[in-house]
C-alpha cells in the first residue's frame, strides 16, 4: 500500500488490489474481474481524454512515436486464456495478475501507452504463469520464451538492448 510513494504509477497496483479484494466476495469472479478491469480501463482512458495534458509528462514526449500492431495483444490474450483455464482456485489466488492482463487488453486499442499497465504488473503475471499445472506451465514458458527471444533479436544491436542512452 506504500508503493505509490516510490512512483505514482503504483497507484495502479493499489486500485487493482482493492478491486480484486472486492471481487473475491462474489460468486462469478472470473467474469466480474475481467469485465470490471477492462471496463475500468476504458473509463480511465475516457477520463484521460478529457484532461488536457498534464496527466503524464511522458505523453507529450512520445507523441506520435508509439506503434500499436496487435502482436503483443494476441500473445497476452492467449496467456490470459491459459491463466483463466486453470480453474477457480487459481483465478482467485492470482486475480491480481489476471487483473493486470485484463487492464492491458482492455486499454490496448484505445490508449497507446497501455503497455505501461503490463509493465507494472508483469512480475505478477510471471509468478502466476509459473504456478500453472505442468502442460499449461510449459505452454506459458514457451510463449514467454518466444517473446523474450523476439525482443532480444529485435534489439541485439542497441546499447543495453534498447535501454541504453542514445544521445
Amino acid at each position: 500500500m506504500v508503493a505509490p510513494f516510490i512512483h505514482v504509477g503504483f497507484f495502479l497496483f493499489v486500485g487493482i488490489y482493492i478491486f480484486v479484494r472486492m471481487v473475491n466476495r462474489f460468486r462469478e469472479r472470473r467474469i466480474l474481474l475481467v469485465g470490471g478491469i477492462a471496463g475500468g480501463a476504458l473509463l480511465m482512458i475516457a477520463a484521460l481524454g478529457h484532461l488536457d495534458g498534464g496527466v503524464a509528462r511522458q505523453v507529450e514526449r512520445y507523441q506520435g512515436e508509439v506503434d500499436v500492431g496487435g502482436g503483443l495483444f494476441a500473445v497476452m490474450g492467449v496467456i490470459l486464456l491459459i491463466l483463466l483455464s486453470e480453474g477457480r482456485a487459481f483465478v482467485r489466488r492470482h486475480a491480481l495478475a489476471i487483473g493486470f492482463l485484463a487492464l492491458y487488453l482492455g486499454a490496448y486499442w484505445v490508449f497507446p501507452y497501455s503497455r505501461r499497465f503490463l509493465d507494472a504488473g508483469i512480475w505478477f503475471v510471471l509468478i502466476a504463469g509459473l504456478s500453472l499445472s505442468l502442460y499449461r506451465r510449459l505452454g506459458f514458458i514457451s510463449i514467454y520464451g518466444g517473446l523474450t527471444t523476439e525482443f532480444i533479436l529485435r534489439n541485439i544491436g542497441e546499447p543495453y538492448l534498447g535501454y541504453g542512452l542514445t544521445e
